[in-house]
């Protein structure tokens, strides 16, 4: 129409994408893009029914998405919006097996690098709490892992639960009942916590 005024006009030349290769519990892999518009991209192989997470560190980019395709192309993990801050992408069940791509794409003319580390992560660590038993340690050794505990318990008791010695920097903790709905749920920090619970349902309650 009857606009006016000026722009500044930049055409970069894009050189083609990095490809990097990561294997899960390897070593971080650290990837750079030097011009707006690319991208860099990382190969895994998987195999369906193993559980990883992925962590993003060190992060130089103003603003970047992660994705990670699975063996046909389709996206698993899609667009995880990750800053200078870093981003987590907590545990998920491969659905099948072949070579995953993780893809790291810059948003708009952004360009910087990035540490990814990929986990395999092992089961839960379980166990079972018994009242007047000594205290039961739940030790996480892998990013993505979780403690899951159980407790039999009689509707109408009272009972208290002590969270102690904890160095998990920050945790969530949450009970469900035997129904599996939520009873409680508390942020856990390196001072601990102690709850008192009124059970209201007579199962195995479970302590995550």
């Amino acid at each position: 129409g009857p606009a006016t005024g000026s722009l500044s006009v930049n055409l970069y030349a894009v050189p083609p994408d990095p490809s990097f290769a990561i294997v899960p519990d390897g070593s971080p892999v650290t990837v750079a893009t030097t011009a707006p518009g690319q991208n860099a991209r990382l190969t895994f192989s998987g195999t369906a029914g193993r559980t990883m997470s992925l962590l993003l560190s060190n992060v130089s980019v103003a603003s970047a998405y992660v994705s990670v395709l699975a063996p046909d192309g389709s996206a698993f993990v899609k667009n995880v919006l990750v800053g200078p801050g870093g981003s987590f992408v907590d545990a998920r069940l491969l659905p099948s097996s072949g070579t995953f791509a993780i893809v790291v794409d810059p948003i708009g003319a952004n360009t910087g690098s990035m540490t990814l580390t990929l986990y395999d992560v092992p089961a839960d660590v379980g166990g079972e709490l018994v009242a007047g038993a000594p205290a039961l340690p739940v030790t996480i050794s892998t990013p993505g892992q979780n403690g899951r505990l159980t407790l039999q318990g009689s509707a109408g008791r009272r009972i208290s639960l002590v969270l102690s010695s904890v160095s998990i920097s920050s945790s969530q903790v949450t009970i469900l009942r035997p129904n599996g709905s939520t009873l409680a749920a508390v942020l856990v920090s390196p001072s601990g916590r102690s709850l008192t619970l009124d059970l209201n349902a007579t199962g195995t309650y479970v302590v995550l």
